[in-house]
């Protein structure tokens, strides 16, 4: 009877040896796991980052360009007025010039 019983505790002892050794996997794998997707966290909490400050920098140009774009605006010539400017300094070098070739004349 005693051999029986210490048959019985030996196989005990192996089951919980190789119970053991796979809950001894099992959290080795979770580890693992759980390195790696604090890794994988840290890389998109980088790049989390790294797009806030690329936005913030668009959005400081965007406005750089909307004032200058206003500025331009409010200094600008309309291409009716514009046109008109030209139409008219065109007209004026033909009177200058033919005021010039008219005092040439009569300086001969």
């Amino acid at each position: 009877m005693r051999s029986f019983s210490i048959t019985i505790l030996f196989f005990l002892l192996l089951g919980m040896c190789a119970l053991s050794v796979v809950q001894w996997a099992r959290e080795s794998r979770l580890r693992d796991t759980a390195i790696a997707v604090r890794s994988d966290f840290q890389k998109v909490s980088t790049e989390r980052d790294q797009l806030n400050e690329h936005a913030k920098a668009v959005d400081a140009e965007m406005l750089r360009m909307t004032t200058a774009f206003a500025e331009l605006r409010t200094t600008s010539v309309p291409k009716a007025d514009m046109d008109a400017v030209v139409e008219t300094n065109t007209k004026l070098k033909e009177q200058i010039a033919t005021a010039n070739q008219s005092i040439i004349q009569q300086n001969e």
